[in-house]
């Protein structure tokens, strides 16, 4: 299923944008922190300059929010940590429906405040590592900006630098 991903700094925010296609939606999940990744999903990943945890944005089809901390991403020792929360954090999505009811696909949109990320510097884009990825279970589909099938979803080989692509404004995964 084709996924369009837009991003865009704006002061000290990253708005993500997704556009999915998509036959159907599997989402049952409506409560904050539920595990979204279990069905279908985008995902957003941050690391500032100097910090070895990943942050973690997700999102379903239903608005349905998780934000957690990786620490020690993309090893085996790595932690998943819903403690921390991203305050701030602003997030939508929207099922898209032709006539008939049928689903034709959605979009999610994030508006993540840089300043949430313990200690970071916003004041630069430089240094700060951006991922993109999608979710979807029907067909079973992972998509990604930048991918090594030999990795972990949470490795840095998934990270580009956000500074570089969002020049690019719009992209693909």
């Amino acid at each position: 299923m084709s996924t369009a991903v837009q991003l865009v700094r704006a002061d000290d925010r990253l708005v993500a944008r997704f556009v999915c296609a998509a036959r159907s939606i599997r989402a049952t999940m409506t409560h904050y922190k539920d595990k979204v990744w279990q069905e279908g999903a985008v995902q957003v990943y941050l690391r500032p300059p100097g910090d070895p945890r990943l942050y973690e944005f997700q999102l379903s089809p239903l608005g349905t929010t998780r934000d957690l901390l990786v620490h020690d991403p993309g090893t085996p020792a790595q932690v998943f940590d819903d403690s921390w929360s991203c305050e701030g954090l602003a997030t939508a999505a929207w099922i898209h429906r032709d006539e008939d009811g049928k689903v034709e696909g959605w979009e999610a949109a994030f508006m993540i405040p840089l300043a949430a990320m313990v200690g970071a510097d916003v004041a630069s884009a430089a240094g700060w590592r951006v991922g993109v990825f999608r979710l979807e279970y029907d067909p079973v589909e992972f998509g990604a900006l930048a991918a090594d099938p030999t990795a972990g979803a949470h490795a840095d080989v998934f990270l580009v630098d956000l500074d570089s692509w969002v020049a690019r404004a719009t992209s693909s995964v």
